[in-house]
C-alpha cells in the first residue's frame, strides 16, 4: 500500500515538473511520508523516477489496450468494419502519444525507465504481453482473409510500434505538422482487398541525369566480390 502511494504521488511530481526537477526529499514531504519509508521500498532516486514514468506510460496508453480489446472482439465476430476501425483509431492514438511537451515527452519518458535496470525488464514483460496480442490479432485476421497472407505479423507489429514511437522525434519538423488522417490509406498497406500495385506510365521518360554525377549502379551491374578476391 505505501509502495503504490509512493509511485502514485511521484508519477503525478514527475509528469507536472520534470524527472530533472524530481526530489526525494520534495516526494516524502507531498507523500507525508519519511525519505528513509522511500528508500526503504526502492533502491534509488533513479528507481523511483523509473517506477513512476512506467505508472504515466501506462496511464496514458490505456485508451490503446481498450482498442486492442475491440479488435480482438471484432475478429471473434467476424466483424471487419469494426476491427479496421479499431486499427485506424490505434494508430491515430498511438501516433499522437508522444505529442507532450519536454516534461512528459515519451521519448524522455522511456529514458527515464530504461536508466533502471530492474525498472527496464519488467516494461518489457508488459510491452511482451501488448505485442504478442497485436501479433495474434494479424495472424487471425489473415486467416480471415483481411490481411494479406504474405505479410510478416511481427515485422508489421514492430514498425507500427516503431513509427508510433519514433514520429516523436519529427513532431517539431516542418514536413510533419500532423498526425495522420482518419481515411482507409492509413492502413491502405494492411487489407488483402485494398491493395492496389503502383502501375509505371508506358510514356514516361527517365530523369536525366545531372552533368558530373555518375550513373546509379543496379543489381545487374554489380556483385559482391567472389571470396579472396578482396
Amino acid at each position: 500500500m505505501t509502495r503504490r502511494h509512493i509511485i502514485d504521488v511521484a508519477s503525478k511530481m514527475v509528469a507536472e515538473a520534470g524527472s530533472e526537477n524530481f526530489r526525494v526529499v520534495d516526494l516524502a514531504e507531498q507523500a507525508h511520508i519519511g525519505v528513509p519509508t522511500i528508500y526503504y521500498h526502492f533502491e534509488s532516486r533513479v528507481q523511483v523516477i523509473a517506477e513512476a514514468q512506467m505508472a504515466n506510460y501506462f496511464m496514458m496508453t490505456e485508451p490503446l489496450h481498450k482498442i486492442l480489446s475491440r479488435a480482438e472482439t471484432a475478429i471473434s465476430m467476424q466483424n471487419a468494419d469494426e476491427f479496421w476501425d479499431a486499427v485506424r483509431e490505434n494508430i491515430e492514438r498511438a501516433w499522437s502519444s508522444g505529442q507532450f511537451d519536454e516534461k512528459r515527452g515519451i521519448v524522455k519518458l522511456l529514458l527515464d525507465v530504461w536508466n533502471d535496470e530492474r525498472s527496464r525488464v519488467r516494461f518489457r514483460e508488459l510491452l511482451d504481453i501488448q505485442f504478442a496480442r497485436w501479433v495474434s490479432l494479424v495472424d487471425d485476421a489473415k486467416g480471415l482473409g483481411w490481411v494479406r497472407e504474405s505479410l510478416d505479423a511481427q515485422t508489421l507489429v514492430a514498425i507500427f510500434w516503431a513509427a508510433s514511437i519514433g514520429q516523436v522525434v519529427t513532431s517539431g519538423s516542418a514536413y510533419v505538422t500532423s498526425p495522420p488522417r482518419r481515411s482507409a490509406t492509413s492502413t491502405s498497406t494492411w487489407p488483402a482487398h485494398r491493395v492496389r500495385p503502383r502501375r509505371r506510365s508506358a510514356t514516361r521518360s527517365p530523369r536525366p541525369r545531372r552533368a558530373g554525377r555518375p550513373a546509379r549502379a543496379t543489381a545487374a551491374s554489380t556483385s559482391w566480390p567472389a571470396p579472396g578476391s578482396a
